[in-house]
């Protein structure tokens, strides 16, 4: 492993520096808070307007979890790339890969209400594991990372892809 601030790191940084550079930020957890109420996560004021100082210097993109609409309107227009849904929604996607994706979607919806509804449930004590509408699954939420991890690994273990009948 090379240290980024040892010799070979720097030298290897004056490399990258010399170079053109995207900076791209995660929205939750990195630029924004998590929270139990993902309707409510913004910048901080000083989050946007370090971001903005930034984005008018070099070329700057939020990649997110989140629907490409519902990033757009929590960053305000602060960078001009912004790329949703994991990866799967810009502004460069064709609205067919949109639909695939949306019936690929729907039928792991389907699975997880019924398939793998049973081990997913928790005690009573708990909030019941619920699956997010549209395809999107909820953030990671403080206190419950492991058991995130947990359903995650029971649906690895099960989930086969999917064939649309266009297949």
């Amino acid at each position: 492993m090379t240290y980024l601030f040892s010799d070979q790191g720097r030298l290897a940084l004056r490399a990258l520096a010399n170079r053109p550079i995207l900076y791209a930020f995660d929205f939750d957890g990195t630029l924004a808070g998590i929270s139990h109420e993902r309707d409510t996560v913004k910048l901080s004021q000083s989050t946007y307007e370090w971001l903005s100082e930034l984005a008018h210097r070099i070329p700057c993109a939020i990649v997110s979890g989140r629907a490409l609409s519902d990033l757009a309107s929590r960053v305000d227009g602060v960078v001009p790339h912004l790329i949703g849904n994991h990866g799967l929604e810009s502004p460069l996607t064709a609205p067919a890969m949109l639909i695939r994706a949306e019936h690929v979607c729907q039928g792991w919806m389907q699975r997880l209400g019924t398939d793998f509804a049973q081990p997913l449930k928790t005690d009573q004590s708990r909030d019941a594991p619920h699956v997010a509408e549209r395809s999107r699954f909820p953030p990671r939420q403080a206190g419950r990372e492991r058991e995130g991890r947990v359903g995650a690994v029971v649906i690895r273990r099960s989930a086969r892809p999917l064939r649309s009948a266009a297949d």
